[in-house]
């Protein structure tokens, strides 16, 4: 799955992205969700950039993880993407 993603065509893997982006974005306005557990994408992932953006912007809640030594994580609280 991942050679296929990455050989999606650069306009196909942003409407791709897109969709996903809006997709989740209705469901979290649907549940009323305050707080979201998410990435931040790198590479060739889905680029949900714009969504984290958004959730940012209407103050929801975002987390992320921080990968540690051994396989663990950390959740961070996300307040900015600079």
């Amino acid at each position: 799955m991942l050679t296929l993603r990455a050989k999606l065509p650069k306009q196909a893997k942003q409407k791709y992205d897109e969709w996903i982006c809006n997709s989740l974005w209705e469901k979290i306005k649907e549940h009323n969700f305050k707080t979201v557990h998410c990435y931040l994408p790198m590479g060739k992932e889905i680029n949900i950039t714009p969504l984290i953006e958004k959730m940012l912007n209407e103050k929801i809640r975002v987390i992320t993880p921080k990968t540690l030594p051994k396989r663990k994580l950390q959740n961070l609280v996300l307040t900015s993407l600079n």
